[in-house]
Parts: C-alpha cells; structure tokens; sequence
C-alpha cells in the first residue's frame, strides 16, 4: 500500500473494551472508539504534610487530604474528558482510577477509559457521559432504561485523633468487646465519603448510582475511604430532592437486571463497622488453650457477637430505609491495631418493590463471560480491566 493510500484508510480504533464489550454495545447502538487518558502529577508539599500531620493528630475528618484527593483525581478528570471530546467520542466507558507513587512524595492521578460512539445519532441519545462500568454492564443498564450520566465519586479521609487513639489503646489492653473510638471513626469516614458520592451524583442530575465500590486504606491515626459508582438516571424513579433521595445500589449491573425482572429495585447501600477487641484477661485465656489445643472458645465467642453486632445494624438500617431485604450482604473481617483487635465490615444493598423491568426477554451469554488477561507484569504499570478499578500502587 502506497503512502498516498494509507493517509485515504480510516483511522485505525484503538480501543480498551473486548470482544464481549463491543458486542453488548452493539446490541445498544454503541461502537468502540478510542483509548483514552488522563493524569495530574502533584505533590502536597512539606507544609501541606506537615498541616496534614497536625489535622490527623487532633482528630475528626481531615479535609485537607480529602480536598487534595478530590481536586487532583479531577483534574485526571477534566484531561480524560477534554481527550475524548477531541476525539469526538459520545461517552467514556470502563473508566478505572489509580494513584502512582513517584520518588519525592509526587502523586500521578491517573484516569483511564475506552470511548464510545452512538452508531446513528437521535435526539433520544443522552448527552456525553462517563461510567464505572464496563461495555457488558452499561449494556444491562441501557436495557432498563437507565440514562448514564457521569462517574460519580466521594472521598473521605478521617482520623480518630491522638487522644482516641490513646483511648482506645488502653482500652484495647483491658478491656474486652467492641472499642467505640475505632468503630466510630471507621463508620463515619464511609458514611462521608458515601454522602459525597451522592452529593456529586444529585449535582449532575442523577436520582440512582450503580456499581457502587468502596476501598479503604488505613495509615497510622488516619482512614482514608474512596466511594465511586455510575450515576445514572430513570424517569420511572422520583426525582430527588435532595443528595439523601439518590437511590444506591452496590450489586453489579447484571444482578440489578435480574433484580428488576423479579419487581425489586436497589433502594441504597447499607453497612456496618464494628472493631472487636479481646482484652487482656481473654488473651491470656486463649494463650493457655492454644498452648493445650482445641477450640479457642473466647475468640469464638467474640466473633460470633461481633458479626451479628454488625448484622443487627445493617438490619436497622434497611429498616429505616423502608426495604423488605438486603442482598449481596458481605462480612469482611480483618485484623486491626494488633493483635486481639479485629474488624468487622458488613457491606450490601437494601432492595424495595419496583415496577422498572427489562427490555430484553433475556441476557445474551456474552454480558457474563470474563475476559482472559493475556499478559500480566509486576513492574510494568498496572491498568486493570475491572470496573472502576481504584489502584494504589
């Protein structure tokens, strides 16, 4: 092929989804684009550490860290954005997030995604928009009818202070059973950061988030929570009055489909966090039966009353929320502030009655197969393919 020849060829797609991507899309009059990036490379700087350090020390939400999270990551944002206008593309999906280390303290905040083009333009097609998603997802939401609108995204960064931590210190030497300074500290940074993901979400005119994921990083005295989702919106649910009347759901887009067929609908997320300590006298009781075996019956005990401590809250929770169940309900317990001191996170999705139903009879095979990961590096930067992926590395 002659110069003259390539220069007359389309331009070459170069795109991020799959196979299974592009099908899904195509059933919704979606065609791939381009690869798309955006990134920010920061540094907070010895005075912001230094405030940093003095806000963390004195306790409660630390809002110097969460703006800088915030402002820098949409400042990736913006870029991506601002790339994929320039490619003419109609809508970003998959959009992952991640933070690089460099040396000397700087931050890359780094945002990727594929494009994506309405195969023929119609006034019914929404405006340009960003998902969490991925192809496969977004096509499920497309089929009940939910408009997507923008990845939405909450921050929190919290700290329980010197003194809770002194506090609970002591109290994790003495006493036994759930330690309140380190439970309300973790409780409230989800909390805040969920909220603010609404807040974003209520801005850009959306009355439902789906997909949401939540990823915590603890360093020393300080809780940093991240929340993100796709916020989207259906004329079928009431339009909200507030960030509180957002509708959320943490179950993927191919459960909220088979959730809508069955007549329930995500109402919000529900969860719980519980920090369970065992005590001197109880460690000194579980060393002597470690050392003659058998069942350690005061640890049993303890993680038997802090799982449904956090079982009972979600429960209240739902109440409160008017649902008739919660699914996806998931334990995580983890170890924390040594040993003895356990983590107890209850996470699901409170569900109510709904009259929103599917478009299509059925799911092709397709919105459930996983992709193969054809080549992987330790080193090399990590782009993962999962949806709205927030990597720290």
């Amino acid at each position: 092929m002659t110069s003259a020849a390539f220069l007359q060829q389309p331009p070459m797609v170069l795109s991020p989804l799959s196979g299974n991507e592009q099908y899904c899309l195509q059933l919704r009059g979606l065609e791939p684009g381009s690869y798309l990036l955006g990134n920010h490379v920061f540094s907070l700087g010895l005075v912001g550490n230094i405030r940093s350090f003095f806000t963390s020390v004195g306790g409660g939400s630390n809002r110097l860290d969460a703006d800088f999270m915030r402002e820098n990551r949409a400042q990736a944002f913006a870029r991506l954005e601002a790339e994929a206008h320039a490619a003419k593309m109609d809508g970003v999906v998959n959009m992952a997030t991640q933070i690089v280390h460099h040396a000397g303290g700087v931050l890359e905040f780094l945002v990727t995604g594929g494009g994506v083009t309405w195969r023929e333009q119609a006034a019914s097609n929404p405006g340009f928009f960003t998902v969490a998603c991925s192809g496969e997802q977004l096509s499920c939401l497309l089929d009940l009818g939910f408009v997507p609108l923008k990845m939405a995204f909450g921050t929190e960064s919290y700290s329980r202070g010197l003194g809770g931590a002194i506090s609970g210190g002591l109290r994790v030497m003495f006493v036994s059973g759930e330690v309140p300074e380190y439970s309300e500290t973790f409780m409230a940074a989800r909390r805040t950061a969920l909220q603010r993901m609404r807040e974003e979400a209520f801005a850009a005119g959306a009355n439902f988030v789906s997909g949401v994921k939540l990823t915590s990083m603890n360093w020393g005295l300080l809780q940093e929570i991240s929340v993100l989702g796709t916020a989207c919106k259906h004329a079928a649910l009431p339009a909200p009055a507030s960030a509180d009347d957002v509708m959320t759901s943490a179950l993927s887009e191919q459960e909220l489909w088979s959730l809508c067929s069955q007549g329930y609908m995500p109402k919000s997320v529900v969860m719980a966090v519980s920090i369970y300590n065992m005590g001197l006298g109880n460690d000194i009781v579980n060393f002597m039966q470690n050392i003659g075996g058998g069942e350690l019956t005061k640890f049993s005990d303890l993680v038997t009353e802090a799982r449904k401590r956090v079982q009972q809250k979600v429960s209240e929770q739902a109440v409160l929320a008017g649902a008739e169940k919660v699914l996806g309900l998931q334990t995580e317990i983890e170890n924390f502030a040594g040993s003895g001191c356990v983590e107890f996170f209850a996470y699901g999705t409170a569900v109510v009655t709904s009259q929103i139903r599917n478009r299509s009879a059925q799911l092709e095979p397709q919105h459930f197969s996983m992709e193969r990961t054809s080549f992987t590096s330790r080193i090399s930067l990590r782009l993962d393919r999962g949806p709205g992926a927030d990597l720290h590395n």
